[in-house]
């Protein structure tokens, strides 16, 4: 953290060790915490069908895979689909609907006012505690080049505004074309 002066904060390990920090929210135990977290997985594998169906459970406060949830309004930035489509999808996971759940199909790009868009949401729909974004490529702008630096400066905008409102939010994203052994360097900003 930078203070006005852009000298360092430090703090001395044992005013951290006595400091009270609040314990980290989780929307779905042990598995979406508070901050920025990534699913990433090939095309056509099922990762919006699920997070769907995650984002329905945590709106509703039931649990999601045998996993706990703490119940609070979800945004779902839908962009690869139509209300059309979603509609079709909410069908086939739940016999009834739900205020708290938010869909969207269109949004800016993190150049032309992404973040603008989610402070405005959130201002307006504080309960609102989880985001998914799917896919992420769809928010990053078109003549980004997709070095680690721009995933990272891109993933970094949006870690920050989940730290800042206290969020969850999920960037769903597809593998990387590209073959390593590894598949998590397969995901980009990793």
């Amino acid at each position: 953290m930078l203070t006005d002066n852009k000298k360092l904060f430090a703090i001395d390990a044992d005013s951290l060790m006595n400091a009270y920090i609040p314990k980290l929210d989780y929307r779905v135990e042990t598995l979406l915490p508070q901050g920025l977290s990534i699913l990433g997985g090939a095309p056509k594998v099922g990762k919006s069908m699920m997070v769907l169906h995650m984002c329905d459970c945590v709106s509703k406060g039931v649990d999601f895979l045998g996993l706990k949830t703490n119940k609070s309004g979800v945004l779902y930035i839908s962009l690869e689909d139509t209300e059309r489509r979603l509609q079709s999808r909410l069908f086939d996971i739940s016999d009834e609907g739900t205020e708290n759940l938010f869909l969207v199909t269109e949004a800016l790009t993190l150049g032309t006012g992404l973040i603008e868009q989610l402070t405005d949401f959130i201002t307006e729909n504080p309960n609102v505690k989880l985001i998914v974004i799917d896919t992420f490529q769809l928010v990053r702008d078109a003549n980004t080049d997709m070095s680690y630096s721009n995933d990272y400066k891109d993933m970094s905008m949006l870690k920050h505004f989940a730290d800042e409102f206290g969020l969850s939010i999920l960037l769903v994203m597809h593998l990387r074309k590209q073959n390593d052994s590894d598949p998590f360097n397969r995901i980009a900003g990793t």
